[in-house]
């Protein structure tokens, strides 16, 4: 059984939690629990009952502890006082927006989404947005790193504004200045220096990849702190979820996510060969963290 999807702030003020059980054989739910804390499993023992095989489970009256819409764990363990003890299940995730669940697509799949809310039925709808579309990890020059984002949408989309901030988070750390936008179809290249003043590293920048600003046809901004690692890492497209109260530290939602790595499955092209790590599609329901979705590219 797995954890398949959930919503931590529901405009009802109801936190839900989907299971799904992706085997042929109907499960029997005694003896699992979920929990917020993974030192204290058994803080919510499931009601007495089956799921179904390939069906669903959805629990929305949870008393004893209750999801952060700002983000935290959620455990699904099975507890049977034998062997048999164990941690079926486990997610951590940052911010949810009101009414856009997180879910598994397909159903009981690794990877996770936003989603339009469905539960108690197959997981559908990943919901559409700016993606990571090309990373140069290990370039021949440490100074030759960037990072690409694509618009896929068929609108503009603003990085940052009175009441919401865009950033990358995870290898590098940069914040997009307020009133930063993407249009349709528009890319957008983060370097690790700024290129508004340090114009003979950007001079340097365009030359190693035989181009010109001009050619390139996107816009480079930065810099960023911190450098993408040689070895693989976390990179993220966040943006902050406005809170009741402006003094509270910001929580962030994931937009989009890549965890790369230099082994297989990732292609070994990129790994200081001069090659660039490129999605293959910004399909909404193919997921950064899947490798299959990446390919060497010049």
């Amino acid at each position: 059984v797995r954890i398949n999807e959930f919503l931590a702030d529901g405009t009802q003020g109801s936190d839900w939690i989907e299971l799904y059980n992706p085997t042929a054989a109907t499960v029997d739910l005694a003896d699992w629990y979920l929990s917020d804390d993974v030192a204290d499993l058994t803080k919510w023992p499931l009601p007495a009952g089956f799921i179904p095989a390939h069906g669903y489970a959805t629990f929305d009256n949870i008393t004893t502890f209750g999801l952060s819409r700002d983000g935290e764990e959620l455990v699904l363990s099975y507890l049977p006082g034998t062997t048999e003890d164990r941690v079926a299940d486990a997610v951590q995730f940052k911010a949810q927006e009101p009414d856009i669940s997180l879910g598994r697509y397909p159903d009981g799949s690794d990877y996770w989404f936003r989603l339009l809310s469905s539960p108690g039925a197959a997981n559908a709808n990943p919901i559409p947005d700016l993606v990571i579309d090309e990373l140069m990890y290990h370039p021949v020059d440490p100074n030759e790193e960037y990072i690409e984002l694509y618009n896929p949408l068929s609108e503009m989309v603003w990085l940052g504004d009175e009441t919401v901030a865009w950033r990358l988070d995870g290898a590098v750390d940069y914040t997009f200045p307020a009133g930063t936008s993407m249009s349709a179809g528009d890319r957008l290249v983060v370097v690790g220096f700024d290129p508004a003043v340090e114009t003979s590293r950007l001079d340097a920048f365009l030359a190693a990849y035989e181009t010109d600003q001009s050619r390139v046809g996107v816009r480079i901004v930065g810099p960023w702190r911190g450098n993408l690692s040689n070895r693989g890492e976390r990179v993220a497209l966040e943006k902050s979820l406005p809170g009741d109260n402006p003094a509270d530290p910001l929580a962030w939602v994931i937009v989009d996510e890549v965890i790369y790595s230099d082994t297989a499955p990732w292609s070994a092209g990129p790994d200081g060969q001069g090659e660039a790590l490129q999605r293959i599609t910004a399909d909404p329901g193919a997921s950064g963290n899947e490798p299959t979705n990446w390919q060497a590219a010049a």
